[in-house]
């Protein structure tokens, strides 16, 4: 084995320090042999040389290295002391006077024995001393795609591609032609949806489509015989984008309506509470013309089209100036697919889908007792449940059931799923958040007391889980387009201060110190 022992310096202030191998440390440990580590740019002005391999060696190997070296220089010709710097420090000096006048030696020194030389082999290739860092490659996983991450290659430091949530803006490759308008019962909303459908039809150019039961009874009035009766499913799929006029549980009957890909929502609050509503009626006529008329004519440069183009009272401007012009954000809204898995042993084989827009809830339904279930995250049984149930819900369903029975509220742009008890019995058993990749399974346990019952998105249809059923959730593939009023975060906030009264309390008043009367404090 050869070995390079030019010593470049010594520093006689580091205690233990023997020396520099290729610009590494030597250092004495309490072995009696020698270890070292990388030195920093204040200790030698040399380098490592890329790729060299930096060794161990006992201290009387490095003595006779030393000796060597000094031999023909008149330095000290005896071996180095272990607990003495002089002699460290005469060796040293001899040594790197020896290197400066004569071409770097190379110094063979004798293995005793096999098992000594393997063992020095195999610690030089653990203590290798590596000139670069590693260059590596991240992938961001959302549960449905991947891309890659940007990584530095100078520095090799990681930094992201984008932001893990961004505002999400539309426009039309071409311009829309069919619009589904969705009202809610109540006979207070026909006059604006009659005022919706002439404005569509009429100034927008649109055709515009209905419910059955709207239809029937919009298209028997004069004057309104163009609308067009939307009921199957091959007719859903020619619609360009939907208006709501009503509540959130109009949008959520737009999501059932949409199992697969849906189109953008534009919705007008006409319902009692109207979270996710957050367009003003009288605002419509501004509203639809400039999601209509956000098409891109030529390369991002939106052209003004020939009725004047479009109006943004109702629609704020983007405030990034790379978005270009006229462009509409929107929020994709995270929904859940869920699948019932019925057991071989109940006699049913098949399986059910579910897309749920807001939460998907498992209870103890009509029975008196607790419900127990086994909850599988990912495929590893995490945790079992006994309570009156468990909610899985959206971010955007995290302001509805969700906060009422004590979980987060959780921005609609933010990638997660919230897994929430519903009175659990135990004071330990709290609220998670888990990442929008976990695949959960609840499952009714064969010992379980009673049987649970599951609700998708609040409806009144339960669906019943036996003994040995399980219902398998995960984020969906299609996520629910709706229209933003201004960015997403401004309209997620300014819906929690109109609908839930968010951190609404009266002001403090200033401190009775800071008021003055004649130039003093009372």
């Amino acid at each position: 084995m050869a070995v390079y022992p030019t010593l470049q310096t010594a520093l006689s202030h580091k205690k233990n320090v023997l020396g520099c191998l290729r610009g590494s440390l030597v250092l004495r440990s309490g072995h009696g042999h020698l270890r070292h580590r990388p030195f920093s740019p204040k200790d030698f002005p040399c380098r490592p040389s890329r790729g060299h391999v930096v060794r161990f060696f006992p201290a009387r190997r490095v003595s006779r290295c030393l000796a060597s070296l000094s031999g023909g220089a008149g330095g000290v010709g005896g071996k180095v002391a272990d607990g003495g710097d002089k002699s460290l420090e005469e060796a040293s000096s001899s040594s790197a006077a020896a290197a400066a006048a004569a071409a770097p030696l190379e110094v063979e020194v004798e293995t005793t024995n096999a098992a000594e030389a393997e063992a020095e082999a195999k610690a030089s290739e653990e203590h290798f001393v590596a000139a670069e860092k590693a260059s590596l490659f991240l992938m961001r996983c959302d549960g449905v795609s991947c891309s890659r991450e940007t990584v530095k290659e100078n520095d090799k430091a990681v930094s992201f591609a984008h932001a893990t949530t961004q505002q999400i803006y539309l426009m039309w490759k071409d311009r829309p032609r069919n619009v589904l308008v969705l009202k809610r019962f109540g006979l207070e909303l026909v006059p604006p949806t009659l005022e919706m459908v002439q404005h569509l039809s009429e100034e927008l150019g649109l055709t515009v489509w209905l419910e059955p039961q709207v239809h029937a009874r919009v298209s028997a009035m004069a004057g309104y015989s163009h609308v067009h009766l939307c009921e199957s499913a091959d007719e859903r799929d020619l619609i360009d984008f939907v208006v709501t006029i009503g509540g959130d549980g109009l949008i959520l009957h737009a999501s059932k309506m949409y199992p697969g890909g849906c189109p953008p929502i534009l919705c007008f609050a006409g319902g009692s509470l109207g979270f996710l509503t957050t367009h003003k009626l009288d605002e419509a006529s501004e509203a639809t013309r400039a999601l209509v008329e956000a098409v891109d004519t030529n390369g991002y440069n939106i052209e003004a089209s020939a009725r004047g183009g479009a109006s943004r009272a109702a629609i704020t401007a983007p405030k990034n100036p790379d978005v270009p012009q006229g462009a509409i954000p929107i929020t994709l809204r995270m929904r859940l697919m869920c699948t019932v898995v019925r057991s071989p042993d109940n006699g049913i084989a098949a399986t059910e889908e579910y897309q749920v827009l807001n939460e998907v809830v498992i209870d103890r339904g009509p029975a008196a007792s607790l419900t127990m279930l086994e909850c599988y995250i990912d495929g590893v049984l995490v945790t079992k449940v006994q309570a009156d149930g468990v909610l899985i819900s959206t971010p955007t369903g995290s302001t509805a059931y969700n906060a009422s029975a004590g979980g987060s509220m959780v921005h609609p742009n933010v990638p997660c799923i919230l897994f929430t008890p519903i009175c659990p019995h135990s004071l330990s058993f709290r609220p998670v958040v888990l990442p929008d990749s976990a695949e959960i399974e609840l499952r009714v346990p064969s010992y379980s007391r009673n049987n649970a019952c599951v609700s998708f998105d609040g409806s009144n249809e339960q669906v019943a889980l036996e003994r040995g059923d399980m219902i398998r959730i995960q984020m969906s593939e299609h996520p629910m387009l709706t229209v933003n009023r201004s960015e997403a975060t401004s309209d997620w906030f300014a819906s929690l201060a109109r609908c839930l009264n968010w951190n609404e309390r009266m002001e403090q008043k200033p401190s009775p110190l800071h008021q003055q009367m004649d130039g003093e404090v009372w």
